[in-house]
């Protein structure tokens, strides 16, 4: 089961992903009396999406969790490869990072990232 960021495994006890929302607009066109009430007088129109977001909340080595911290100041761009979220792979980046150590433990940092595809 791969679950990693580049090439370093990630250690998830909590994950989010939140699709990119599409977004339409609807324009009114000149009334045409002729149609019927049931004909729209408006057009749908497209115009993009928002980007896939990742929210994660994990445990690493210090050194580990240090590399993301460098990843998101440099904004590296890595592939994350998620095989439990019916195998998501995307090229993102790291767009928030919260370390939280633990005061006596120091084998384990735990952590909250936010990704963004890129």
């Amino acid at each position: 089961m791969a679950i990693t960021w580049g090439n370093t495994s990630l250690k998830i006890t909590e994950y989010r992903r939140v699709g990119g929302e599409l977004y339409f607009a609807e324009h009114e066109l000149i009334p045409d009396p002729t149609l019927s009430g049931t004909t729209p007088q408006s057009v749908l129109q497209a115009f993009g999406r928002n980007r896939i977001k990742v929210y994660i909340e994990g445990y690493g080595t210090p050194s580990e969790v240090e590399s993301f911290d460098t990843d998101k100041n440099a904004a590296t761009s890595r592939t994350l490869t998620l095989d439990f979220d019916n195998n998501f792979t995307d090229t993102m980046i790291i767009i928030k990072l919260e370390i939280k150590k633990t005061r006596g433990i120091t084998a384990i940092t735990y952590y909250t990232m936010e990704l963004i595809e890129v």
